[in-house]
Order: C-alpha cells, then sequence, then structure tokens
C-alpha cells in the first residue's frame, strides 16, 4: 500500500480558481424571462435559464429552503493541498471543468428542492443551464467544450434519461433511454459517443441490476456492453463508467449480485475495453470483502485512476496506478465524491452529507 497524504488547506492555487475563491461566495442566481427562444418549464423540457451576475445577498434567497453541507474544491494529488473553488450555503455537486479550463459545469439543489444544471464563467457570472421539472443532474463537457449531456427525469416520466445541450442550455435533445433510470454519462475522447450506466429500482431488497451502455452522439444508437459473468448469488452488475483519456478503455464500479441485509458485501474498480471485452480489476484480486470503490475518474495522461473509498466513510481520496496497480490516498477532512482529476487537480465535492444519495448501491 502507498503512502498517505494528509489533505492540507494550502497551496498555489490556480489562475481562475484564485479569482472564484475571492468572489464566489457573493455569486447569486437571478433569472429573466425576456431570453427568445427558451420555453415554458412547465412542459417539463430543459430550457436555458439565463442569470446574470449579483453581488451580496442573492446567495441566501436562492438557498432558502435547500438542504446545506456541500461544496466544491480541488485537492492537489502530489501533495493533498485544498483550494475552494465554490462555497456557499445550498448544495453544489458533480463539477467539471470545461476542456479550456476556464467554465465549470455543476448541479446544485434550487428552491422547490431539485437539481439543475449551473455554469460557472471564469469571471465568476454563475448562469443556470435547466429547469426541468423532475430535475437534472450529471453534466459532463463534450471534449471539443459546445456541449454538455446530462441526466434528466422530465415530463411526468418516473426514471431518468440521457440528454444533450448547448453549453448556453440551448437545443437540448433526448439522446437516450431505456426502461430503467440512466444515469452518469461520460464523453468518449473524441466525442462521438457516451457512455452511462442504468439500473432498475430495488425491489424487496433484491439489488438492482446495473447495465453500463454506449450511444451514439450522431443517431442515437445504442450498444449494451455486456457484463453478464456468472458468480455466487447472481450476475455482475456496473455503474459509473468513464472514459480513459486515450479512449481506449473504461473504467467502471462492478456490483455484486446479491445483497446481505440489504447492502453490497463489495463493490470493486474494474476496467473494460471500450467494446466490453477484456474485463479485469484493477486489484490484484477481484473482490474484497467491504470494499466500494466508486467514482472513478482518470488522471490528464490515462495512468492512473482516483475513487473514493465508499466504505470507510469516504473521507479519502484514493489513487491506483494502472499499470503498476499501486496505490495512495490522500486523507480529507469531510466525505468526498463526484470526482473529476484535470489538469489543476481533482474536483471534488466535499462536506457532509450521505455519499450513499449518490450511489447505485448500499455498501456495507
Amino acid at each position: 500500500m502507498g503512502r498517505t497524504k494528509e489533505a492540507r488547506a494550502h497551496g498555489r492555487p490556480a489562475r481562475w480558481i484564485v479569482g472564484l475563491a475571492l468572489v464566489l461566495p457573493f455569486i447569486g442566481c437571478t433569472e429573466r424571462s425576456d431570453r427568445s427562444g427558451t420555453s415554458d418549464a412547465s412542459d417539463g423540457v430543459p430550457v436555458a435559464q439565463p442569470t446574470g451576475e449579483v453581488s451580496g445577498g442573492g446567495s441566501e434567497d436562492r438557498a432558502s429552503g435547500v438542504d446545506t453541507g456541500s461544496d466544491l474544491y480541488v485537492v492537489d494529488p502530489a501533495t493533498g493541498a485544498i483550494e475552494p473553488v465554490l462555497v456557499r450555503p445550498g448544495r453544489q455537486e458533480d463539477p467539471e471543468r470545461s476542456p479550456d479550463g476556464e467554465w465549470l459545469v455543476y448541479q446544485s439543489v434550487v428552491p422547490g428542492g431539485v437539481d439543475q444544471i449551473m455554469l460557472l464563467e471564469d469571471d465568476g457570472t454563475e448562469r443556470r443551464l435547466t429547469s426541468v421539472r423532475g430535475g437534472a443532474t450529471d453534466p459532463t463537457w463534450s471534449p471539443d467544450g459546445t456541449q454538455i449531456a446530462f441526466a434528466a427525469r422530465w415530463g411526468n416520466r418516473a426514471d431518468t434519461d440521457i440528454f444533450v445541450m448547448d453549453v448556453d442550455g440551448g437545443h437540448p435533445r433526448r439522446l437516450a433511454g431505456t426502461a430503467r433510470n440512466d444515469r452518469h454519462p461520460d464523453w468518449s475522447p473524441e466525442g462521438s459517443r457516451i457512455v452511462f450506466h442504468s439500473r432498475y429500482q430495488a425491489w424487496h431488497g433484491i439489488l438492482p441490476r446495473g447495465e453500463i451502455w454506449v450511444v451514439s452522439v450522431r443517431d442515437g444508437g445504442l450498444t449494451h456492453l455486456d457484463l453478464s459473468t456468472p458468480f455466487w448469488g447472481g450476475y455482475w452488475n456496473g455503474a459509473d463508467p468513464a472514459w480513459s483519456p486515450d479512449g481506449r478503455w473504461i473504467a467502471y464500479t462492478r456490483l455484486a449480485g446479491s445483497t446481505i441485509n440489504g447492502m453490497s458485501p463489495y463493490a470493486p474498480l474494474w476496467l473494460m475495453r471500450a467494446d466490453g471485452t477484456g474485463q479485469r480489476s484493477v486489484h490484484r484480486w477481484s473482490k474484497r470483502w467491504g470494499d466500494c470503490e466508486v467514482e472513478a475518474s482518470w488522471s490528464p495522461d490515462g495512468s492512473s485512476i482516483a475513487y473514493v473509498g465508499a466504505g470507510d466513510s469516504a473521507t479519502r481520496i484514493w489513487i491506483v496506478d494502472v499499470r503498476t496497480r499501486a496505490f495512495d490516498s490522500i486523507s480529507t477532512p469531510a466525505p468526498v465524491a463526484d470526482l473529476d482529476w484535470g489538469t489543476e487537480g481533482i474536483l471534488v465535492r466535499m462536506g457532509e452529507g450521505p455519499l450513499e444519495r449518490h450511489l447505485p448501491i448500499r455498501c456495507a
């Protein structure tokens, strides 16, 4: 096992984070109805919600009635130093930098209690990109920075589907949907495909079956990646897929096919080729009791994967070298989730609140 680094709140932050750290606590969100071409949010279809920059006081109004406790930070994987990115009342989650590093997309709970997709520009301007009656989550940038994929529960549907929209929230379209909850989209490096997971709801304590799909961005064609390798208690399931920077591999959490007292006994991190073949554990073992490894995010050079070990209260970021399988870890002062490893560090959601709310499983 590699060394453990203690996370420290110091270190020289990147240029764009300096400006954000100074201005973000005072940024709020206002909405205008003067944008031409946007549809009424009541129909449940995602629409752009242009917002302007607000200084002072706005965040309290926006957070009224919204639960608190999670903010966005960047963690230096080499030193463990932590810098704030977005700290204010309310919940900020699922951050991801734009490919040029200038903008940040994330989700946040808005009045009414549902998540919507938000955009933070490099000058501190915040824009709300969606207004979906059932909520919008899991935003992720296209490699060319022109589109954002996300999951949304729209209309009267009970499950979520995968959508794509322009970076200003315009031209939203439903890209893919199965009969289950479709979540956690991730673009292939060349931008032609998106991988995501779908799952059945739990029923009478039985672990819901998780599946991993790839969809063509051009025509919406779906490809199912076969994870049906039988083992004791059922079949393997998959969740939280993440494409490697070179496009050759997909990292994913491999779920046990049965539960013990309603909880998964283990959920190790695995790899497979982009076509679903060559499935293997990132460990030297295929499973270990109590290991629940989630939120996989590749390093920019593709040599390592960061993930959260849900079994250790999620107060640690684990990093595994894909080639050598050597491990390192960073201890954090609060639970972390929603990892996004970029050139300036690992973006995370940090704060109080159950990690299981984000997971397709409950870990033993």
